[in-house]
């Protein structure tokens, strides 16, 4: 089940499927006229609002087709990266990139479309982004903490704030773009008047079909949303199964070692063993859930690495379908569980201490950093 894992094909395919992408994204930049600043500022002045146009047409495509992929069970929502929500840095970097983008006439993404088409104000504006990003970078340690940790509410959707499901989502979503393209439009007459111009309008029937397609489709999905629940269930229990047998996500004791270092990431450790083993032999940050009392790890935030230990493999590849099945992300097991723990302090006496700057190797990395690694990002692909 989507999304796939390119990885798994060589190691030059995800490479290669992200240059294709920047391509296209540039290719569909350029021709929707967003490599000319001239254009992207008439947004500002009411003159043409092309760019909320093929944005909210973007966003709304994409969202439809989501829901739609995911209420068949081709998409297992779940897996998708969705960009963390940091409020109140969303606001003051959202209100900086808005009169960056005023000031210069592009942003980050359709100043390089634009170099691409040898325009010489684009390059003084990456620049001038360039010059941005290295003063963020140094003075970081000064806002880390209103940056990074003030109203961060982690992977939060509409669906999750509104209370709703999916499809009553994409569909708000497609029918207030909808209203917004009216009122772009009324915009743009009543400021052709106003200026004494005479706009002129290209009729064409593709943003109507366009329009009328994506309406189907979200009504389509919504009416079978619920139908359909036991499609996406079997789906999810095929991607569980497939994960099992792959061994995927059983990983090594020297994986776990370095994991229980690393500063960058939030790993919880939970130990399923029996009390009696437990209290014989345990890692010192392992939470002991001796009555198998799941629901714990249910609760702990998505985008902590999540490990279970327990006294045999059936009973890990069991407690993993359970909590993956109840939507865990980012879970593990401990391959051989603490007899490979003690195997390895005996190959290796002296384990570094946590958070030590080393880093085992020699073994297969299964763990997989939440979102791929990705970091803040928006606006234009910038």
């Amino acid at each position: 089940m989507a999304p796939l894992d390119l990885a798994v094909y060589g190691p030059a395919v995800e490479p290669l499927v992200h240059v294709g992408l920047g391509f296209a994204f540039g290719f569909v930049l350029e021709r929707a006229g967003f490599g000319s600043a001239k254009k992207l500022t008439s947004q500002f002045y009411l003159n043409d609002m092309s760019v909320l146009k093929v944005m909210f047409t973007a966003i709304v495509t994409c969202m439809v087709l989501i829901t739609a992929t995911t209420a068949v069970g081709a998409v297992d929502f779940e897996k998708l990266w969705v960009n963390p929500t940091f409020l109140a840095s969303g606001i003051v970097g959202g209100l900086i990139f808005g009169a960056g983008f005023a000031l210069g006439g592009y942003c980050p993404g359709t100043a390089l479309v634009a170099i691409a088409t040898l325009k010489l104000d684009a390059l003084a504006f990456v620049a001038g982004v360039l010059g941005g990003i290295f003063t963020f970078g140094y003075s970081l340690p000064l806002v880390d903490h209103f940056f990074n940790d003030v109203t961060n509410y982690g992977r939060f959707t509409l669906g999750e704030w509104l209370g709703l499901p999916m499809p009553v989502v994409a569909a708000l979503a497609l029918g207030m773009a909808l209203c917004f393209f009216v009122a772009a439009e009324a915009v743009e007459r009543w400021m052709a008047r106003v200026k004494g111009h005479k706009l002129e309008r290209k009729r064409s029937l593709w943003p109507r079909l366009m329009a009328a397609s994506l309406g189907a489709l979200s009504l389509v999905t919504l009416l079978l949303w619920n139908p359909l629940q036991s499609t996406r269930t079997r789906s999810r229990q095929a991607t569980v199964e497939r994960n099992i047998f792959s061994r995927s996500v059983a990983v090594e004791a020297v994986e776990l070692a370095d994991l229980m270092r690393d500063r960058t990431l939030a790993t919880a450790v939970f130990d399923l063993r029996p009390e009696s083993e437990f209290n014989r032999f345990h890692l010192l940050d392992a939470e002991p859930l001796a009555n198998r009392e799941l629901g714990k790890i249910v609760s702990v935030p998505e985008k902590t690495i999540k490990i279970i230990i327990t006294a045999t493999e059936d009973e890990a590849k069991a407690a993993y379908r359970r909590l993956a099945m109840s939507g865990v992300q980012n879970l593990y097991w401990l391959q051989d569980g603490m007899t490979a723990w003690q195997q390895m302090l005996e190959r290796t006496p002296i384990v570094p201490a946590k958070h030590d700057a080393r880093v085992a190797s020699n073994y297969v990395h299964k763990v997989k950093r939440p979102g791929g690694g990705a970091a803040k990002s928006g606006g234009c692909g910038g």
